[in-house]
Parts: C-alpha cells; sequence; structure tokens
C-alpha cells in the first residue's frame, strides 16, 4: 500500500523525536566535529563510493545492450542522486534516472529499467555478501551475542538464497510467462534479452567488482564517522551491520528514509555492543546529501 507524503513526513518526525526525547542520539557529538583529517577522509571516501556507484550502472548499462558516454551516464546518475535528496521517496533518484536514460534513446526503455533494477539488487547483494565474509572474522566473544549470530545466519542465507532465485530466469517456462505479462514484451523478447546477456557478459564481473568497492567505501564512510565524533566503531561490526542499515532506509516510509534511518542505525548497532548508530548515520547522511546536491547543475544545464 502506498503512504502518502504527509504520512511519511510524521513517521520520519516521530522516528527523530523518539531519538532527541529518549537521548539515543547525541547532537553535541555531531556538532563537535572538526574540518580535520577524520572528516576529510569521510568526504573522499563517500564521494569515491558515489563515483563507483556511477560507474558500476554504466557496466550494467552496457550489459543490458545500452550503449551511452560514460560522461552522460555519470551525469544521469548525479541527477537521479539530487532527486533522491529532494523527492520524498526511496526510489525517488531510481526513477529519475530512468526517466533521463529513457528520454535520451526510447528503445532502451525495458533495458534502462533492468539496469536500475540489477543495480539495486547488486548492491544490496554484494552488502550482504561482505557481512558474511565479516562473520567469519568476529572476535570469539560474539559466538555469545544471538544478534549477531541470527544476523550472520541471514547474511549467508541472502548470499546463497538470491542467486538460487535468480537462476530461475533461466528457465524457459518462466521467460514465457514474464513475456507474455509485462507490458509491450513482445514473444521471444526474452530469449532476447538472453542473448545480449550472453554478448556482454564481461561487463557483469566488472560491475560486480564495482559493486565490491561501492559497499567497502560506504561502510568505511560509517568508520571514518565514528573517528570524526570520537567514538570509533570497529571495521568488522560496521561490515556486518550497515546492510541492515541501507535495506532499513530504503524502505519508502519516511522521506528518503529520514528518522527510519536514524532509529534503525541506533538499535542495529546498539545490539552490536555499539552506542553511537544515530550519530554515524546522520554524519554520513549529511556528507552525502552534501555531495549529491551538486546534481542540480546537471539537471539546469540539461532542461536547456
Amino acid at each position: 500500500m502506498k503512504i502518502a507524503a504527509p504520512v511519511k513526513y510524521f513517521i520520519a518526525a516521530i522516528a527523530l523525536g523518539w531519538l532527541f526525547f529518549t537521548g539515543n542520539i547525541s547532537l553535541e557529538r555531531v556538532a563537535a566535529v572538526r574540518l580535520n583529517s577524520p572528516f576529510s577522509c569521510l568526504i573522499a571516501v563517500l564521494f569515491s563510493c558515489l563515483a563507483c556507484q556511477a560507474a558500476r550502472w554504466w557496466c550494467l548499462l552496457r550489459f543490458h545492450g545500452i550503449s551511452i558516454a560514460i560522461a552522460k551516464t555519470f551525469k544521469f546518475f548525479w541527477i537521479g542522486s539530487f532527486f533522491y535528496v529532494v523527492l520524498p521517496g526511496a526510489v525517488g533518484g531510481e526513477l529519475a534516472r530512468t526517466y533521463y536514460l529513457v528520454r535520451n534513446d526510447p528503445s532502451s526503455r525495458f533495458r534502462g529499467i533492468l539496469s536500475v533494477i540489477t543495480d539495486r539488487l547488486m548492491g544490496i547483494y554484494v552488502f550482504f555478501l561482505l557481512a558474511a565474509l565479516a562473520s567469519l572474522f568476529l572476535p570469539p566473544e560474539a559466538n555469545s551475542n544471538a544478534f549477531l549470530r541470527y544476523h550472520c545466519l541471514f547474511a549467508t542465507t541472502i548470499v546463497f538464497g538470491l542467486p538460487l532465485l535468480l537462476s530461475l530466469s533461466f528457465s524457459k517456462r518462466l521467460r514465457s510467462f514474464v513475456g507474455s505479462k509485462l507490458p509491450g514484451m513482445k514473444p521471444g523478447s526474452t530469449n532476447d534479452l538472453l542473448l545480449i546477456y550472453k554478448r556482454h557478459i564481461g561487463w557483469l564481473p566488472i560491475a560486480f567488482c564495482l559493486s565490491i568497492a561501492v559497499s567497502f567505501l560506504f561502510v568505511a564512510g560509517f568508520w571514518c564517522a565514528g573517528l570524526c565524533i570520537g567514538f570509533p566503531v570497529d571495521f568488522r561490526i560496521a561490515l556486518l551491520d550497515v546492510p541492515l542499515i541501507v535495506v532499513a532506509n530504503s524502505l519508502p516510509i519516511s522521506p528518503g528514509g529520514i528518522g527510519v534511518g536514524e532509529s534503525a542505525a541506533f538499535v542495529i548497532f546498539k545490539q552490536s555492543g555499539y552506542l553511537a548508530g544515530a550519530e554515524l548515520m546522520i554524519l554520513v547522511r549529511a556528507v552525502i546529501t552534501f555531495l549529491r546536491l551538486p546534481g542540480i547543475v546537471f539537471f539546469l544545464r540539461h532542461k536547456q
């Protein structure tokens, strides 16, 4: 069920109010952040994360048989990043970059939508892959933490379960069903897509490697944020907890996940023994929002 924009803002206000009035977030820590080396590192890491994400999308566009200049891809990506900030929803950025991609090449409509979906799924999958790997290197005392044990099991299930589900796409019966249900899809279109994928399969491992870089850099952003507020977080714990926070922040129940992401960060990190999760999230959100704002320049130039 679609949630109306006023309700989303109300949910964001309730979530932030709960953090403030219960003392689960310390604005003093965030306000005390200075323009020092850790903060410069935070900006550089998150900018690199966005750049790698744009490059990953370009590779996935090529994988889907869409030939587009990498500079134009970066422009569409940053426009989408800007709309992610200003639109009251978690998928505003994806809708914006899909719109500009299709307007640039109307014939790529369906493949363009698939590229954005693939981009999101690959990003989430790699986050949980790193979480599953991090679970192998946790300190021995982590075994007594029930939350961490179940979280490790959940991450491992995602890592092995998602490829099994995606393998169903190679079923002829499923391809025939999808081709008959999707609007604008002609008989045999799904087979044509598979042929395109086989011809451009080399772009997929490149996109996957870039996705590893995106996930690692985003987690590193949380680690740098911990240094900025003077409350360092164990990088292994960040690798394990950040994927859940990303999923919670992506839920379309508040504008851009505001409030929900901070509350989830506090609760999830607290379960791992770290009490400044909300501060990490609000600092990372502030910096990445600032880095997304230049997309308005590309947006205004593209309108001319």
